[in-house]
């Protein structure tokens, strides 16, 4: 874990705030949806797959708040066999809707998703409770 999370972006500063202020997450999670997050992509020929790993015990798609938050999962991993791609939360919770997720691995403030709470996501009747390291 770093030994600051500075905020750079609207999101990072919600989920910082949500992550201690319990009326804050339904604002976060809107938020969450219609902000611009990333993941990571394998390529092969022409088409490019969203990468999943094995954290904590459990394979996740890892997404990220921010450049910097990838930046810190990626600095152990072989970069050049990886790419990143940028979609609203909600095209990328909607990609990755039957997978398990984790936002922000490697992070002060971090959040695993189950299925069944990105379809609450998606369907508006749930709220992000939010980890902080």
């Amino acid at each position: 874990m770093s030994a600051e999370f500075i905020p750079s972006n609207r999101l990072e500063e919600l989920l910082i705030l949500a992550s201690y202020d319990a009326a804050l997450r339904p604002v976060f999670s809107k938020e969450l949806l219609e902000s611009k997050l990333l993941c990571v992509v394998e390529r092969a020929g022409g088409d490019q797959r969203i990468r999943s790993w094995n954290l904590h015990g459990r394979n996740v798609v890892p997404i990220f708040t921010s450049l910097p938050r990838l930046q810190v999962f990626m600095q152990d991993i072989n970069r050049r066999l990886y790419h990143y791609v940028e979609m609203t939360g909600k095209q990328m919770f909607h990609n990755i809707r039957a997978m398990h997720a984790f936002l922000n691995p490697a992070s002060d403030y971090s959040k695993e998703f189950y299925p069944e709470e990105i379809a609450e996501l998606l369907e508006g009747s749930g709220a992000v409770m939010i980890l902080r390291g």
